[in-house]
């Protein structure tokens, strides 16, 4: 196996998050997840207890979304989204930041929502993502959500649901790497699908991909 192969295959959390995602695209992408050895697959909530079932006998991760794709529900909404994805099997949680929220300089919102989503993760022993959606970020929104970030010591930041506006760049992913805690991974996510692409995003310091295009990725012809 290839360095690149390796590389690529411990990065990549297999996403289906479609809103007509049918049991069948379920079980696909957890059988593909275990045969390629990806880190992890992404799934709606709907869809945890079947793919918690599913992946019980191998080591891949599962994650889902909570406040997807918009963020703006109540934190009180996401509180109880979270505490219901957690005690279905979820092991990471990818939330939403409340981008309403954002452009409305509420940050004591944004504040709340990531002190109290991140102790009941981190109390379950879980891991927490929180998706910035930086393609719809203004620079000084990015620098203030990575700070907040930083203070309560999240896991990842994810770039972007894949939903609304541009997907993860180079220079969002660099951006952000500057600016967050060392500690602090990064999630690119939206619009990863040649290998040229997904390795350019680790080069820049991602750490995870999220992306429908794993198994394409794995690919000898994947340009």
């Amino acid at each position: 196996m290839s360095d690149t192969i390796l590389r690529l295959r411990t990065a990549i959390e297999h996403t289906i998050l479609k809103p007509d995602t049918i049991p069948a695209d379920i079980q696909r992408i957890c059988r593909e997840a275990a045969e390629y050895g990806f880190a992890a697959v992404c799934v709606p909530p709907y869809y945890v207890t079947d793919a918690a079932e599913l992946l019980q006998e191998s080591a891949v991760e599962l994650a889902t979304v909570i406040g997807f794709p918009y963020g703006y529900s109540s934190l009180m909404a996401k509180f109880e989204e979270a505490e219901d994805a957690l005690a279905q099997g979820a092991d990471h949680l990818d939330v939403v930041i409340n981008i309403a929220a954002v452009k409305a300089g509420d940050w004591d919102t944004i504040n709340n929502e990531m002190d109290m989503l991140t102790r009941l993760v981190h109390t379950e022993g879980k891991v927490i993502k929180y998706i910035a959606e930086t393609g719809l970020m203004t620079e000084i929104e990015t620098d203030l959500i990575c700070r907040m970030a930083n203070d309560h010591g999240i896991d990842y930041l994810k770039t972007s649901t894949g939903v609304n506006g541009p997907g993860a760049s180079v220079e969002q992913v660099t951006s952000l790497r500057k600016l967050l805690r060392a500690d602090i991974r990064i999630k690119a996510s939206g619009g990863i699908r040649t290998r040229e692409d997904a390795i350019a995003l680790l080069d820049a310091g991602a750490d995870r991909l999220g992306t429908s295009s794993g198994v394409a990725l794995m690919a000898d012809n994947a340009s």
